[in-house]
């Protein structure tokens, strides 16, 4: 029941399984399709995604360089989201 984040109510095991039951296959579909903290974060969730690409990488077995990589893709993603808000 540990909380991502003290400033979000969505909690560690929602990584896991999404992961394990909704085929969640990288940090990007997790906090943009499977959670709201992309659209609901003052931070888009940048603060949480080492922490949520560690514990994907746990269960897929991603190295450290991998944890990185997807990462990097979502802070692209939050990036490319901030061009066109205006």
């Amino acid at each position: 029941a540990e909380r991502l984040s003290p400033d979000a109510p969505h909690i560690r095991a929602q990584v896991k399984f999404a992961v394990e039951s909704e085929m969640a296959r990288s940090v990007d579909d997790f906090l943009v399709r499977r959670t709201e903290i992309f659209y609901t974060a003052e931070d888009q969730g940048l603060s949480i995604a080492g922490d949520v690409a560690a514990l994907m990488g746990s269960v897929l077995n991603w190295d450290e360089a991998e944890q990185a990589k997807q990462v990097e893709a979502y802070s692209d993603t939050v990036a490319l989201s901030r061009k066109w808000r205006g």
